[in-house]
């Protein structure tokens, strides 16, 4: 049975009153936005998606994908958290909306938001490394609440042991409470994955300088640390 048969009968087992032609410009309008956004154009993506709404379709997945368009895309975080809490709304226990909307408040600095739905979507399952990267960054530096951020820097590790901001999370939470050693083993990990950030050399150098006395590899991070920004 092809997609759109599928869509309509689920449509008239779910007492859809629209007619099989809206229908079928429904599952074309979703099965063309979606192919477009697995192939990352958005721009194209997005107004199929808007009309699969538009002509009746109330699926969290649906509202899921507009919301990450409008916030990692058009960085239009209003409409991104709009989308995030249809999301929600179309399926309260799924934990992709949970991220979501917590991924819109993150970009919105609305973090002690962002951490509730981070949390909840945490506790609904969700096992993801940049999840806990977020979780942690929020106690880290918002918190202050180092003993959380050191657990979900370790959580992010754990998830995925080649995720470098892991590394630099993780990082900054020992840089924070004066574990310098510690600290540039994960800062030079995360180097060694590929991470080139102006921020993880800055930390690099001042550890070599203030602690370690290592003059040389203070100034080859300090030139690092120019060339980044």
């Amino acid at each position: 049975m092809g997609l759109f048969k599928r869509i309509i009968n689920k449509f008239r087992k779910d007492g859809s009153k629209n007619t099989d032609a809206e229908l079928c410009d429904y599952a074309s309008a979703l099965a063309k936005g979606n192919e477009l956004y697995d192939k990352d154009k958005f721009e194209e993506s997005l107004p199929e998606l808007l009309k699969a709404e538009e002509l009746g379709c109330n699926d969290s997945n649906l509202f899921y994908r507009i919301s990450w368009i409008y916030n990692n895309h058009y960085e239009d975080y209003k409409n991104a958290l709009k989308y995030a809490d249809k999301c929600i709304l179309a399926d309260p226990n799924w934990e992709w909306g949970y991220n979501q909307k917590g991924c819109a408040l993150f970009s919105m600095k609305n973090y002690e938001e962002a951490l509730n739905n981070f949390l909840k979507a945490e506790e609904l399952g969700l096992t993801y490394s940049d999840l806990f990267y977020r979780i942690s960054w929020i106690y880290d530096t918002q918190y202050k609440d180092y003993e959380k951020a050191l657990k979900y820097a370790n959580k992010c590790i754990f998830f995925n042991n080649d995720f470098e901001c892991g590394y630099y999370q993780k990082g900054c939470v020992l840089y924070s409470t004066k574990k310098n050693e510690e600290a540039l083993k994960n800062f030079l990990k995360a180097e060694e994955l590929g991470l080139t950030e102006s921020d993880l050399f800055e930390k690099i150098s001042w550890i070599y300088n203030n602690h370690y006395e290592d003059y040389e590899n203070a100034l080859k991070y300090a030139d690092k640390c120019i060339l980044a920004d």
